[in-house]
């Protein structure tokens, strides 16, 4: 019992204030591309149905999960692409769902460079599970669970539309991009007093990588193939680094990533193992805690499925981003 109100009082004292207004993340950031950068829309030039699934702080009582799921194509008519983008984010007794649409418009700069600016509008919609949360009041001393005097606020379920928008420019190997999420930073607090603390801060975030093709007789039957890449991230005073490298041979493909937070202070590795086919793909990933919180409830297991189509043939030509498949 001590050990469960221990972790229950670092949760909502330490992490809850670190997560106010902060955006869900995954570590497999290209498999969930659409929800890092609308941009990526129609970026493959086929059809393609991505989900992803994650399991963060797995030894607490209360775990985060979250869940993704989306859509994209290459649409000729639009001259762009078009995506829809669900995502499901529980964080123990917080729910945040919302659903996205996208478009992306392409076109080529040059022979060698292209480029696709995208533009997200998003429905939202906050719930707190009051119910099932434990104040100190209840806690009685001999074990029981009594009534808590704590009112709740006057609302539990909180609704609104958020716009994004990014840019990307790629060539054959390389590209770079670059988004702002929550242009219109909307009132997210329950409490219903609007102030800087209780919007939905802006977030933007850097996406940099470029792909090597390792030739040698000893790879005959696949080529390796090598990808570092870099993602920054910063949302109000939270500031986060991700970098690491993809290897991928043939079907399958490997990645070591290193997380830091700058602010707080927080690091971790991310280790990922996936197979790619022609039509279909899917990964796992975990990530392992390496600062000074390490406890047994730091930790998050990944996985993702991505199902792709037959690639179109628009009337214009345009190369797809050369990005990395998880």
């Amino acid at each position: 019992m001590i050990k469960k109100l221990i972790i229950l009082l670092y949760i909502y004292v330490c992490v809850i204030p670190l997560i106010n207004a902060q955006d869900a993340q995954f570590s497999q950031f290209y498999v969930n591309s659409l929800y890092l950068n609308p941009a990526f829309a129609g970026s493959k030039m086929n059809s393609r149905v991505a989900l992803n699934y994650r399991n963060q702080w797995i030894g607490a009582q209360s775990s985060f999960v979250t869940y993704s799921a989306s859509y994209d194509q290459y649409v000729d008519a639009v001259q762009g692409g078009l995506g829809l983008h669900i995502m499901d984010d529980v964080k123990g007794d917080f729910n945040t769902f919302n659903i996205s649409g996208m478009y992306s418009y392409k076109m080529n700069l040059s022979r060698k460079y292209s480029f696709s600016a995208g533009f997200q509008a998003s429905y939202f919609q906050k719930k707190l599970n009051w119910g099932n949360l434990v104040f100190p009041d209840m806690i009685d001393p001999s074990g029981g669970i009594n009534p808590t005097n704590e009112a709740p606020p006057g609302v539990i379920k909180k609704s609104f539309v958020d716009f994004s928008a990014g840019f990307i420019g790629y060539n054959k190997k390389s590209y770079f991009g670059f988004a702002v999420h929550h242009l219109t930073q909307p009132l997210e607090s329950f409490s219903g007093i609007e102030n800087y603390s209780n919007v939905l801060s802006t977030k933007f975030s850097i996406q940099v990588g470029t792909n090597i093709r390792i030739k040698d007789y000893r790879f005959r039957r696949g080529d390796l193939y090598f990808s570092p890449n870099i993602l920054f991230q910063q949302q109000r005073s939270f500031q986060q680094i991700n970098y690491g490298v993809y290897l991928h041979r043939r079907k399958l493909e490997a990645g070591l990533w290193l997380r830091q937070n700058l602010k707080p202070h927080f690091s971790s590795l991310v280790f990922l193992f996936g197979f790619n086919s022609n039509y279909y793909k899917f990964a796992y990933s975990y990530d392992f805690n390496i600062s000074y919180f390490s406890t047994r409830i730091i930790g998050a297991h990944e996985l993702s499925f991505v199902l792709e189509f037959d690639r179109l043939k628009p009337k214009r030509k345009f190369r797809a981003i050369k990005c990395p498949s998880f």
